[in-house]
């Protein structure tokens, strides 16, 4: 009846309507979201009680150190005059990324040649978010998260 932790990896449309219902019952726990929670709406939905919301993510373009990064980021906010509202469109970007890679590598449009080349053959694909490989299962090997604090004006504090 007393929870150390709620640990919610839904969206953040429920997500922040949680945190914001945990405030009003005043429960008194930390309020960890997954990925799919680290959203503007999050913050909007939850009100002051995103203050204090621990996220575990991937790490934002403005934080990563890679080229790749940079250059995304640069391009996303000239076009769209803001930063990405969430991790998805990098992830997809890397994604999208990967398969030209492959229809290049291949000269092909196959599906089939395309998903054994990023599978078997493609290696440390400079990826946005940072080098990776892809298993034959299809997961991603490499990938880094990062754990953020969040605050009430949606920005966020890296605490590891």
């Amino acid at each position: 009846m007393k929870p150390d932790v709620i640990y919610y990896s839904g969206y953040y449309t429920d997500g922040g309507l949680i945190r914001a219902q945990q405030a009003q019952l005043q429960i008194n726990a930390d309020f960890v979201g997954g990925d799919s929670n680290d959203n503007p709406d999050f913050v909007k939905l939850a009100g002051k009680s995103a203050e204090g919301t621990v996220l575990i993510n991937f790490p934002t373009p403005e934080i990563l150190p890679y080229p790749e990064a940079k250059k995304y980021l640069a391009a996303y906010k000239a076009e769209f005059k803001m930063d990405p509202p969430s991790i998805w469109p990098v992830t997809n970007a890397d994604g999208l990324r990967a398969v030209i890679e492959g229809v290049e590598q291949t000269k092909s449009f196959d599906t089939k040649k395309i998903s054994d080349y990023i599978r078997n053959t493609m290696t440390d694909f400079p990826g946005i978010t940072g080098p990776f490989n892809i298993r034959e299962d299809g997961e991603r090997v490499g990938a880094k998260f990062v754990v953020y604090n969040m605050k009430n004006d949606g920005t966020k504090e890296v605490v590891k």
